[in-house]
């Protein structure tokens, strides 16, 4: 949908460019039947309004050539927004994310005292280690939501 949009727009604006090469001759070629002596003043007055009417057909082209490229430069801009909220959602889930996985990660690892066969890591025995883990699991994801909220005012 969105690159018919775009290639419509492109469409359109080679229409109106080659329009407006046809058109821009025109305006000569009135003002040439204008200057021949050859063609009356009452004849002449009509191409005097046909010359106008060509130079309105000409600034309506330009107009409108100039609201097309507009029109692309909005729709990038709204295209690169997108990208960049988006980006910024992904961030903050990589965010709250990565902590917690480093931690999983490290503590995963089975790392034994040979001589006894305990776990080396002391929070691995302790009582409420599985607690500690997601206490800080959940203190990182606040403080991310913190700072993309006040700092980055993206959430």
């Amino acid at each position: 949908k969105n690159d018919n949009f775009l290639h419509d727009l492109h469409l359109i604006q080679r229409e109106l460019e080659w329009v407006e090469r046809k058109v821009k001759p025109l305006k000569r070629i009135v003002q040439h039947l204008i200057d021949d002596k050859r063609i009356g003043n009452e004849i002449s007055h009509y191409f005097e309004d046909i010359e106008d009417d060509v130079a309105s057909v000409q600034a309506d082209l330009s107009n409108l050539l100039a609201m097309i490229v507009t029109l692309k430069a909005e729709y990038d801009n709204f295209q690169d927004r997108r990208v960049n909220d988006l980006l910024s959602v992904l961030t903050f889930a990589t965010v709250c994310i990565l902590p917690a996985q480093f931690l999983t990660g490290l503590f995963g690892m089975n790392f034994v005292d040979l001589e006894t066969g305990d776990p080396a890591m002391p929070m691995l025995t302790w009582k409420y280690g599985y607690l500690v883990f997601w206490l800080f699991s959940l203190i990182t994801i606040a403080m991310s939501w913190f700072y993309f909220r006040n700092v980055w005012k993206v959430l």
